[in-house]
């Protein structure tokens, strides 16, 4: 029988400037390859979660939006997270938004 444990936090500045960029009303959406479940403890961790609930969308989820439905749900969410994103698809979110 064995166990294996690996953490990665969070650098200790990223709550404040999570904070900061909320204060200053700057948007914030997390895009990663981690599983959903990884992805919102990292969110509440972070703090992510101060304006709102954390929406959670799968990168399966996402592959399935149309861009408009994408950009609403951008738009619509103050506390949004994409897990298990592939490369292409953190780039259709960045040129989406860029494009907005």
């Amino acid at each position: 029988m064995g166990f294996c444990s690996i953490e990665d936090p969070a650098r200790d500045e990223v709550p404040a400037a999570i904070k900061a960029a909320y204060d200053a009303k700057i948007k914030i959406v997390m895009i990663t390859g981690d599983y959903g479940s990884t992805a919102e403890a990292i969110g509440h961790n972070i703090g992510l979660d101060q304006k709102g609930k954390l929406l959670v969308i799968p990168g399966d989820e996402l592959k399935e939006m149309t861009n408009t439905q994408l950009l609403k749900t951008i738009k619509n969410n103050n506390s949004l997270i994409f897990s298990r994103a592939a490369p292409e698809d953190k780039l259709r979110i960045v040129q989406l938004i860029k494009g907005a």
